[in-house]
């Protein structure tokens, strides 16, 4: 499935979704498969955009493959989701810095992470 909706608050573009039931394996080939019949959608437009994905080593070899000029980022939910629980501190550090609006704000909270001692936990 396929689904857009327009932006018209502070960001102004197209929010584009998708949603696909896998029924079988993830591999290199099927995300391949599938990205290339997403990109299909987008013949004659201007494709430049970002893809946010969750860290799977198949679509970060993929995305550049069939989108050359697309930002690839990961997700934010996904990445402090896998911050274990023992690092709760670090976890919210992390989330406050990928929710910060100024540069200030995120750097504040990525100095907490990076003096973070890890050997303590």
């Amino acid at each position: 499935m396929i689904d857009e909706t327009f932006l018209k608050g502070r960001y102004h573009g197209t929010l584009l979704t998708t949603i696909a039931l896998k029924k079988d394996s993830e591999t290199t080939e099927s995300w391949t498969n599938f990205l290339k019949m997403f990109r299909s959608n987008f013949h004659g437009y201007d494709t430049r955009f970002i893809v946010i994905s969750d860290r799977n080593p198949r679509i970060i070899n993929v995305v550049p493959k069939v989108f050359p000029f697309a930002i690839h980022t990961f997700c934010a939910f996904h990445i402090s989701n896998n911050i274990k629980t023992t690092l709760e501190s670090m976890r919210i550090a992390f989330r406050m810095a990928a929710e910060a609006l100024t540069s200030i704000d995120f750097d504040k909270h990525m100095n907490i992470i990076r003096n973070t001692d890890l050997v303590g936990l």
